[in-house]
């Protein structure tokens, strides 16, 4: 069996076990949240593989503005694993903050510093980085698989900024949706994030009945 043979028998072998480990495994909890208990899968489009809870009581679509947290760092045991540094967490979080301000501002929402009527206060924290694997990446198998590509996981909470009542609240892991991002460990992080932020607003959106210009 010649060099390339043997590459292409353990790449397979890679796939089969992360196809099984994807399909056995859950995202860990790290404390984060306040109540793990209600999350259920997620009920919105768009959120495949999603665990969230949405208050009946108090639905998101009495909240039109929003106090952003500062995106917090709390590694699940799989995230302290995979080595990613302290400074390039924390540079993921604010780029999770930034992109966050964004998408928000896109929808016309206002993000505000003080609490008020109608006002959502939103705490998110980033529980595993992991960086893509330039040797796997390679391989135009792994991209279906999703092996190698990197990714990252989240938990978030959206609370009454008045009250501190909890109106949703989210566990999620995704993977990177493009190949190998030029070379870089991370870009496929990044890749994540972008859709998460996007993905929140647009949710959001949806209950508002609100289209992006």
């Amino acid at each position: 069996m010649n060099k390339k043979s043997i590459f292409n028998l353990l790449v397979l072998c890679l796939i089969l076990l992360g196809v099984s480990a994807c399909g056995t495994s859950s995202q860990q909890k790290t404390g984060f949240l306040r109540d793990y208990s209600k999350l259920t899968p997620s009920p919105y489009k768009n959120a495949i593989g999603s665990m969230a809870y949405v208050n009946t009581r108090t639905p998101p679509e009495n909240f039109e503005k929003f106090i952003l947290n500062p995106v917090q760092i709390r590694l699940t045991q799989k995230g302290k694993e995979e080595g990613v540094s302290r400074r390039k967490m924390r540079e993921l979080a604010n780029y999770f903050d930034k992109k966050l301000r964004e998408e928000l501002r896109k929808s016309d929402y206002s993000v505000v510093n003080r609490a008020g009527p109608r006002t959502m206060l939103v705490r998110a924290a980033l529980t595993r980085v992991e960086p893509a694997n330039p040797l796997l990446n390679i391989h135009p198998a792994t991209i279906i698989s999703g092996i190698g590509l990197g990714g990252a996981s989240i938990e978030a909470e959206f609370l009454d900024a008045l009250t501190g009542e909890v109106i949703v609240a989210v566990m999620d892991t995704q993977k990177g949706s493009k190949g190998f991002d030029g070379f870089t460990k991370y870009g496929n992080a990044e890749d994540v994030i972008d859709r998460w932020a996007k993905r929140l607003v647009i949710q959001m959106d949806d209950v508002h009945g609100k289209t992006r210009k």
